[in-house]
């Protein structure tokens, strides 16, 4: 049984399309997988909830079909790691924050009326004589939460970064305005929160299949990165700027290059962070879509869109074109909040308005290809990044492959012997020069002690900024523990950083630090 846990990168959203068209009719130029042809009345009809999503997970304005709008595809990645027989269950849904995985004994809340948490339901669907082989877990993008944002998740963000291309192009005047200038004050501490819902559940997908009979190590737990949909550099785009609403992709160049160097990247940064300290396994699909991303130059949208060497792995903007976009990007594409079935008849899309900005049919198969290689590879617990082998006529997802990705920078000092806590006790770690910037620092401590409101912490980087790792706090008391603390840094790394513990007690005796690390990414 191959397991997939997780938002709509697992789900398999906008798995329907081999490409993207501007033309709206018939097949969409062989683009569009749920349309048949009927020699008869009514000529084309359009089936996905026959051919592209589990019937009950896809639902249309009128409610048919669906009890859900989970989208689970058919061929969703984990469809193709599977081999002859084996069983696939796909728990995942569009939309899913880390909560909605949860069972709801340990916090976890549905995402949908009567729609169990995503473990309560492997719970109901597992047994000590399944064959569990895999579980693949994507999850985190929903779960960045931007305090100048309306409500967490990446979509939200995608809607900001609409909303000021729309600003500059289209009022009268010219009113530039960048995304980024939103998400940079809050970007830091959102994504590392992420890190902390990794680490949950982990825990959470072991305990619940061990109370199922399936100990840890007896099948196969890897986290998947986010891929970046849209181009880094400025000169990757076809067309200019201002043709984005025609060209389905309204998003600012700079903007791009902010998400995916500020967003992206720090997101699977602290997903490989979690997965080193829970010894699960970690695939980084930064650059699994480079060369087929949104708008990217050299990637078509004609007839020969329907072949995967030539097209986009990213489904478009899916709004009817000749909509205008003023009055803030349709206000906020027809606000956030409505229904998605309700929003995708406003805005005239060819299907679904969901699964715009998601992996299409061949981006599908190039996520599942990076989880077949990894599972028939025996890559177990290993840290894997995904990329296109081949170029022109071989860029395709068929010749996805993974290469081994660095372990994070980390620096422990472990001495001999416990060291007494005093008033204070320093101790340093140094750096050296090769270490990159990045954009956060952990600090991971093993202290013995009874009464941690006793300790003040703080570590000093190289250039002198000074983290306030806990301060004097009498009243909470208990033992010191161990735990991970995560913070922003972009500065140098490479020099020597300063950690200082003063005991409040004037005894000074009762505390030992038995090691610290440092990990820099």
């Amino acid at each position: 049984m191959f397991i997939q846990l997780g938002d709509s990168f697992g789900v398999g959203e906008g798995a329907g399309w081999k490409g993207n068209t501007n033309q709206s009719a018939g097949d969409r130029l062989g683009t569009d997988v749920a349309a048949r042809y009927h020699s008869d009345l009514p000529g084309w009809t359009y089936h996905p909830e026959t051919y592209v999503y589990q019937s009950n997970t896809y639902r249309e304005l009128d409610g048919h079909w669906g009890t859900n709008p989970c989208h689970r595809a058919y061929q969703s990645p984990i469809s193709y790691v599977k081999g002859w027989g084996d069983q696939v269950l796909n728990l995942a849904c569009s939309g899913a924050q880390s909560k909605h995985i949860w069972p709801a004994s340990a916090g976890g809340v549905e995402q949908h009326p009567g729609l169990k948490t995503q473990l309560d339901q492997l719970k109901d669907a597992v047994s000590a004589s399944s064959d569990v082989a895999m579980v693949a877990v994507s999850v985190g993008g929903n779960d960045i939460d931007i305090p100048a944002f309306d409500k967490p998740g990446f979509g939200e963000l995608v809607v900001k970064c609409i909303e000021s291309f729309v600003h500059t192009h289209y009022p009268d005047g010219f009113d530039p305005q960048y995304c980024n200038d939103e998400i940079a004050a809050g970007v830091g501490d959102a994504v590392s929160d992420v890190f902390y819902n990794q680490l949950k559940t982990i825990d959470l997908v072991r305990q619940t299949l061990a109370a199922e009979g399936h100990p840890i190590g007896s099948y196969k737990l890897v986290l998947t990165g986010y891929p970046s949909i849209t181009p880094t550099d400025e000169s990757d785009w076809f067309g200019a700027e201002g043709d984005g609403w025609a060209n389905h992709c309204p998003i600012r160049k700079a903007d791009s290059r902010y998400i995916n160097t500020h967003v992206v990247s720090r997101l699977n940064d602290v997903i490989q962070a979690a997965a080193e300290e829970k010894g699960v396994g970690f695939i980084n699909m930064e650059e699994a879509f480079d060369g087929h991303r949104l708008c990217e130059a050299g990637t078509v949208r004609t007839a020969s869109a329907a072949h995967p060497e030539s097209a986009e792995w990213v489904r478009f903007l899916d709004v009817d074109d000749t909509i205008n976009p003023l009055w803030e990007g349709i206000k906020s594409l027809l606000f956030g909040d409505s229904p998605d079935e309700w929003k995708s008849q406003q805005l005239r899309s060819q299907r679904s308005i969901a699964e715009s900005f998601h992996p299409n049919s061949y981006g599908q198969k190039a996520l599942g290809y990076c989880l077949r290689t990894y599972y028939n590879d025996d890559l177990d617990n290993s840290l894997q990044r995904c990329h296109i082998a081949g170029t022109g006529s071989s860029s395709t997802p068929d010749n996805m492959v993974t290469s081994t990705r660095a372990a994070l920078y980390k620096a422990t000092d472990d001495p001999a012997d416990s060291v007494t806590i005093g008033y204070p006790l320093t101790r340093t770690l140094t750096v050296p020069s090769s270490v990159p910037a990045g954009h956060y620092f952990q600090w991971l401590p093993k202290i013995t002690h009874p009464s941690k409101g006793q300790l003040k912490i703080t570590l000093q980087a190289p250039d002198g900024t000074t983290f306030m790792l806990r301060d004097f706090n009498f009243e909470d008391t208990g033992d010191f523990g161990n735990g991970t603390h995560t913070s922003n840094y972009t500065g140098d790394p490479s020099g020597t950083w300063t950690l200082r513990i003063w005991d409040g007690i004037s005894s000074h005796d009762e505390g030992t630090l038995d090691k610290w690390s440092l990990k820099l990414f």
